[in-house]
């Protein structure tokens, strides 16, 4: 296990080329006496906040500038 994140665990995956986080999510299903998991990919959500974090240092900089 990676850590947690709003409560919820993030499992790293290494292979020799690459590393992967996910996130698990778990949801009780109690009238079939399941529990469901599920692994969501952190990559997206991390190239989102790296392509926020750009452009508002671009526009920062554009208006610096003026």
């Amino acid at each position: 296990m990676a850590g947690e994140a709003a409560g919820r665990d993030i499992r790293r995956l290494e292979l020799p080329e690459t590393r992967r986080e996910f996130l698990t999510v778990s949801e009780a299903m109690p009238e079939a006496d399941w529990t469901v998991h599920v692994l969501l990919d952190t990559a997206p959500a991390r190239r989102q906040a790296l392509i926020g974090t750009l452009a508002a240092l671009m526009i920062l900089g554009v208006g610096w500038r003026c």
